[in-house]
This record gives C-alpha cells, structure tokens and sequence, in this order.
C-alpha cells in the first residue's frame, strides 16, 4: 500500500499510465500508479507495437497529428529505456509494405499518394513485378504495393517492462497487483481512490485504465463513450528471416521481430469484457498470413492471445479534464493507437495538469468535445 500521499494517482500500468506517470515525474510531480497487473485483455502488452495509425491517410488530422510527436519522441525514450535500465524495446526502423491483393478491395491509392505528399511522407509505389525485389517472400499474387520506408515498431513487452523500469527509477511508485475499485469525490472535486488494498488520498487523479476507465467515471456520473473491441494476434516461430519490414493487407498485418519470430495481427472483435481467444479468429488470422506470406505456412505455431482495445466513436482518444470534478483527468479511448500515441497523449495530459504549453493542440481530444450523431 502506498507510505505517502502523492501529487497525483495514475489508475491503470498499460503504456499510456505507465507514460503519463513518467511525464508527471520529469515535471517535478509525485505520482503513485494503481496497477493491477497484467490482467487478462490489457492491450499494452498484446498489441503489435507499429508506431503509425494503420492507414494514415484515412485517419483523421488530428490522431495523425498525435502519431507524429510520438514518432518523434520514441527513439529518445527508446535509448533512454536501453541505457538506463538494460532492457532493449527493440525499435526497428525499416518500413512498412501495403500491398494491393485480388481478393481484397484495392487499395485506396490516389488518397494515400495525395495524403503523403502533402505532409511530406516518403512514399514508393511498386507494381506486381517490382514487389519480389521488394519482399521476396510476399505471394506473387500480390498486384501492387504502397511501402512507407519511414514506419518503426517495438517489441511490445520488452517496452512495457523497460518503461516499468523507469518509472521506478525516477521515483514513481507503483503498486502491484491493485485494483482500483472507485473514485473518492467530495463536493465536485477529487480526493483520491479506494483500492482493495484500502485508500490512497491525492488531489488529482488520472484515469488511464483502458476499457475499464467508463466503469470508474460513471461513479462520478461521468459516461465515457469508450467500449472494449477485442484483438486476437498470432506468434509464429521461424528458423532464418522470412520477412523484411511489416507487411499489411486489408485489416491484417505481418511484423517480423529480431529473433525470426513473426506476428501476426489483428483482429476487431464486439465481445464486450470477454478477453478468451476463440477458434475462429485463430483461423482467419492463419489464412491472411498464408495468403500474404506462403512461407507462414511452415512456421511453428508458438502462441496466440487476445487484448481489449479502447475504442472510441470517433477513434480518438480523450486526454484531458473531466468536467465538472476537480482534479480528475482521463487518458483512454486511444483504440488502436495506444503504442504509438503513448508518449505524446503523456506529454499532452501532463502539460494540461502542470500549467505548461502543450505540445499540440488538446480540443480534437478533449473528453466533452462534440461526438459523432447518435454516439456518446
């Protein structure tokens, strides 16, 4: 239990608590993070760690806005995770492929082509006999591929146990396998949270909790629009390299990773809390990659899971003040951006918390902006 009153209470240890504790404590704030561990359906850690939106170009201004600071801060954060505490996050920077199947609807080309051009992204476009120089071991079906060669991932716990790692170093306390049970306000304003590990009093309080975070604001009267959308992802196990940057068709992705392994994601599921992988998912994650990769076909099976992702009606996310309560704040709703808007939806709520200059403009994220008819 914690042994001091802190500044401020994270609820949730996924990437964006666990950033947004970090970016606290480089601004002088004592934070203490409420985690209750790697509970079942934590997306941090069962996501594929692509730092891009999928599809940029069909997002909007704002989430891509977002992605970009984070693009930028990552390496930093990334050399500070290796050098500070041993452990490698395994940024990997060699692009991303698109490619363009006959049994998919095509590509969307002329929008990607207009929307790298005007933010100045490097783009290729590779025709079906250009793409085995490309990924040699892409299926020849493959009519045409989009490649952006600026696109990096990391390991995904690797980058989680580093960031753990230094947030104790600098001072953040992190309480173990707790679990936030509700929300302390008195008279409009926060006064902390109770745990099952008994109460731990601040005067602000952020809720980073994923999915789980509408369970604690509606307590506060508060509905946060955020629902949990299930993904499944496979691991495959290979003997030498079979791919040379990520390979994505439709909504499916292949991610090669340092020691041959592959992953393969993802899939969008409505099944509420439930967090099991089902048979089905497995299978159709199977079949893209033997249709994207034939070699797949050959590797071992190693393992599959399934996360809950945080989604929003509009997929963005709502980092700042929640009104109406004092000293209370959210981060979730991040989707399928929790890695790559990490860093920057840190930066962002901190700076909102502390009085500074936020990195971009908050309103396109602000927890009472206006939604979609029909939603919120």
């Amino acid at each position: 239990m914690s042994t001091f009153q802190p500044d401020t209470v994270v609820i949730g240890g996924g990437v964006i608590g666990l950033t947004t504790a970090l970016a606290l404590s480089e601004r002088g704030q004592t934070v203490t993070v409420v985690d209750p561990g790697r509970r079942e359906g934590i997306s941090s850690w069962a996501g594929g760690g692509i730092l891009s939106p999928l599809y940029p170009w069909r997002q909007h201004p704002a989430v891509n806005a977002l992605a970009k600071r984070s693009q930028q801060v990552y390496p930093e954060l990334c050399r500070q995770v290796r050098d500070r505490t041993g452990i490698d996050p395994e940024l990997r920077s060699l692009g991303m492929l698109y490619a363009d199947f006959p049994s998919h609807p095509p590509l969307d080309r002329e929008s990607a082509r207009d929307w790298a051009r005007e933010q100045g992204v490097e783009f290729q476009e590779l025709g079906g006999d250009e793409l085995p120089a490309a990924e040699p071991e892409l299926s020849p079906v493959a009519e045409y591929g989009l490649r952006l060669p600026a696109i990096s991932w990391v390991r995904n716990p690797r980058l989680m146990r580093g960031l753990r790692s230094l947030a104790l170093e600098d001072g953040v306390e992190i309480l173990d396998g707790v679990l936030a049970l509700r929300l302390r306000e008195q008279d409009g304003a926060i006064q902390g949270v109770v745990t099952d590990a008994g109460p731990v009093d601040a005067d602000r309080v952020v809720v980073a909790a994923g999915p789980w975070s509408t369970q604690l604001l509606a307590q506060v009267g508060w509905e946060l629009p955020v629902r949990p959308v299930k993904g499944t992802m496979l691991l495959l196990q290979g003997w030498r390299p079979v791919l040379e940057q990520v390979v994505m068709t439709g909504s499916h992705y292949l991610i090669p990773r340092a020691d041959n392994r592959i992953l393969v994601g993802s899939t969008t599921e409505e099944a509420g809390f439930d967090p099991r992988t089902v048979l089905g998912s497995v299978r159709a994650l199977s079949q893209a990659a033997v249709e994207m990769v034939p070699e797949t076909a050959n590797l071992e099976l190693e393992t599959f899971w399934s996360g809950l992702r945080p989604g929003s009606p509009d997929e963005r996310p709502f980092v700042g003040p929640v009104p109406g309560v004092k000293g209370l704040y959210v981060s979730s709703g991040h989707y399928r951006n929790g890695v790559v808007h990490a860093p920057a939806s840190a930066e962002l709520l901190a700076a909102q918390m502390t009085g500074a200059e936020p990195p971009l403009d908050p309103e396109p994220f602000a927890p009472d902006r206006p939604l979609p008819a029909g939603e919120g």
